[in-house]
């Protein structure tokens, strides 16, 4: 059967249906699809292509933070400090809102300090996360994407030779 066609990047629509596992009858030498071979056909090419899109985010998710991190040395401590005024603000207050105790300049450079400080450990946590994640990504989804690729490939050259 031909079909046109369309470019998927790695394989071919048609391989679906070229390809299609057969069953030979007894009756003629015609081949008929049988329905559970293709459906392995159909999981193979989803668990490669779900394989491949895992190892490529992955890859793309180190790379990204390689890049932020030691070529473009991007801080986004902001990100995790939205109340940049909280230590500005009094150290106690009342209950009715009347009686407010203020910080001491040196209360407010410790408070700023540790802030600081904080936001940097959960820059670096952040970072850390990331790296495990896109590692986990790639480390999964290449050995997904390889085997279902090669079972792929050995199905399809068997189909070619008994055809």
């Amino acid at each position: 059967m031909f079909l046109p066609q369309r470019n998927l990047g790695l394989f071919y629509v048609n391989y679906l249906f070229d390809f299609m596992p057969t069953k030979k009858t007894n009756t003629t030498n015609q081949q008929k699809p049988t329905a559970l071979q293709f459906i392995r056909t159909i999981y193979l090419s989803i668990a490669a292509i779900i394989g491949l899109i895992m190892f490529v985010i992955g890859t793309a998710g180190a790379v990204r933070l390689v890049f932020n991190t030691y070529i473009f040395q991007v801080n986004d401590y902001q990100f995790y400090s939205p109340y940049d005024t909280v230590c500005q603000q009094p150290k106690f207050t009342s209950p009715d809102g009347k009686v407010t105790t203020p910080r001491t300049n040196e209360e407010i450079a410790d408070c700023e300090a540790k802030l600081k400080e904080s936001n940097e450990r959960l820059s670096d946590n952040q970072t850390k996360r990331d790296l495990a994640q896109s590692i986990s990504l790639g480390v999964v989804g290449l050995p997904v994407w390889i085997f279902h690729w090669l079972v792929m490939q050995a199905d399809w050259k068997r189909r070619k030779e008994v055809a």
